[in-house]
């Protein structure tokens, strides 16, 4: 891993996310992600899928999974030093994530259209994707996110 790359990353984060419900070092413990880059462009964290993530008996709630990987992704573009809003999130939900078993939740920024990024993110537990979803940011929070991405 750059170091230079994980610095933006954490400074990205404390910076412009220091609150966030998923990757705050003030988030509820069972949530705080602690994502970091994976060396290959986007980022990575291991989710241990506790007991107050469930939905289902024995399965992780699908908000948190969307959570998670919004989080994810959201991540993925601050280690480009890139903070961004979530204009549109996609998920797939292939397998159900199971309750006590550690997932990995994965991002990474594909594309720049103008002003938005197209984001991917993955979590998979025990060698097989549960999730995918692809997201669109809108770059600059300053500006209002429009839902139609026109």
């Amino acid at each position: 891993m750059a170091k230079g790359i994980h610095t933006l990353l954490a400074e990205t984060r404390s910076r412009s996310h220091p609150d966030c419900a998923y990757c705050s070092p003030q988030a509820p413990g069972w949530l705080a992600l602690e994502l970091h880059d994976d060396g290959a462009g986007g980022v990575q964290a291991a989710f241990p899928c506790p007991p107050a993530a469930e939905g289902y008996p024995g399965l992780v709630h699908g908000g948190v999974v969307a959570g998670l990987l919004d989080a994810a992704m959201t991540n993925a573009l601050f280690s480009r030093g890139v903070v961004a809003l979530t204009g549109r999130l996609s998920v797939r939900y292939h397998h159900p994530l199971r309750i006590a078993r550690t997932a990995t939740v994965a991002a990474r920024a594909s594309e720049r259209r103008g002003t938005w990024w197209i984001v991917q993110g993955e979590i998979s537990q025990g060698g097989k994707v549960t999730a995918t979803a692809e997201a669109w940011f809108k770059d600059s929070a300053d500006q209002p996110v429009d839902p139609d991405l026109a």
